[in-house]
């Protein structure tokens, strides 16, 4: 009897297989997202994951440990998720550094700031291990407006066109004084109209904040969660008080009615919120 019920307890062990035994986390998805102010690698699992990281600056990439699961086709996934157009990601090569360690190398075009940090469970959602490459110098718009301009496709049937070259300095300086509000008024314009005028644009810009936290952890969770919602917010820091507070913000809006409507939004959905006045 003991030798037919070990034999038995024998045969359940097999039948359960490695995947049932193994207590490392499983690779579930990956992403990559990529955005003008950042780009974001997610890798989603069953568990919670740990991981260590360093930054090597020349050529800039990002070296990540991974600990507790070894390489699965979901994890070679990572390297055909890059996209050509990526602003901050060149490539990613993911190897078995160790048992049950993964490193993954994350090929950089540009210096990076990065913000490594985990996502509890949340809806459809399990544990993410979330990758945010800031680049460290922030691209200025202006210059943006004018690579873009100057890598504009020529005119169809690749003859001359008669118009002239763009100008993106011209360009910008135009669009600046066509959307201002006009100072000289017709000569028989009444003294109310005039002040009317004057007073039309808003000198201020809105935002939404949706809370203020000490850790990027708390931030990154709270963005998601409005994200899960519907709503668009970013993350930014501010030293406060001696410390670094990270505040989740939506907008910039330019009405406050417009403000005013998304808070009203948010509030329904008990998210405390307060309206943030900016100079333009």
């Amino acid at each position: 009897m003991k030798r037919r019920l070990l034999l038995q307890t024998g045969s359940t062990v097999l039948l359960l297989g490695t995947q049932h035994l193994a207590q490392g986390a499983t690779i579930l998805a990956v992403r990559v997202w990529p955005a003008p102010d950042y780009s974001r690698v997610t890798i989603e699992s069953d568990g919670e994951l740990k991981a260590k990281q360093f930054f090597i600056p020349t050529p800039p990439r990002l070296v990540v440990d991974i600990d507790g699961i070894d390489l699965n086709p979901a994890l070679k996934e990572l390297v055909a998720k890059v996209l050509p157009d990526d602003p901050n990601i060149a490539g990613i090569r993911v190897g078995q550094n160790a048992p049950s360690v993964i490193r993954l190398v994350i090929d950089l075009k540009q210096a990076i700031q990065p913000q490594v940090f985990s996502l509890p469970p949340v809806a459809a959602y399990k544990h993410r291990l979330v990758f945010d490459l800031y680049p460290t110098v922030q691209t200025d718009p202006l210059e943006a407006l004018i690579a873009e301009r100057l890598n504009e496709k020529p005119s169809p049937g690749g003859g001359k066109s008669d118009a002239p070259a763009a100008d993106p300095l011209g360009d910008l300086a135009k669009a600046k004084s066509e959307a201002k509000p006009k100072a000289e008024a017709k000569p028989d314009a009444k003294p109310d109209t005039l002040a009317s005028a004057g007073s039309s644009a808003d000198p201020f810009s809105y935002f939404i904040q949706a809370g203020a936290f000490r850790t990027p952890e708390d931030a990154e969770a709270q963005r998601a969660k409005l994200s899960l919602m519907g709503f668009q917010a970013k993350v930014t820091e501010r030293e406060q008080s001696g410390r670094t507070v990270y505040r989740v913000r939506l907008g910039p809006f330019d009405k406050k009615d417009d403000a005013d409507k998304t808070k009203e939004k948010l509030d329904g959905n008990a998210i405390e919120t307060a309206l943030v006045r900016v100079q333009r």
